[in-house]
């Protein structure tokens, strides 16, 4: 059975804007190695809202 995908709510915190999740279109920079972040550009402002932020690469110092 397929479930439908519920909608979240947002809040600009520079402007106090509120968006859902369905409203906007997640920002992607296509990195190569896709952390999984979630990050929208609020409509009303145009500043980044990160819901779950790039998570760093693990380095291994063997070569």
């Amino acid at each position: 059975m397929i479930t439908k995908r519920a909608a979240l709510f947002y809040t600009c915190e520079k402007c106090g804007f509120r968006f859902s999740n369905f409203d906007l279109p997640r920002t992607c920079s296509n990195c190569f190695a896709c952390t999984g972040c979630e990050i929208y550009i609020c409509p009303q402002c145009e500043s980044e809202v990160v819901i779950k932020p790039i998570k760093p690469l693990k380095r291994t110092d063997s070569v």
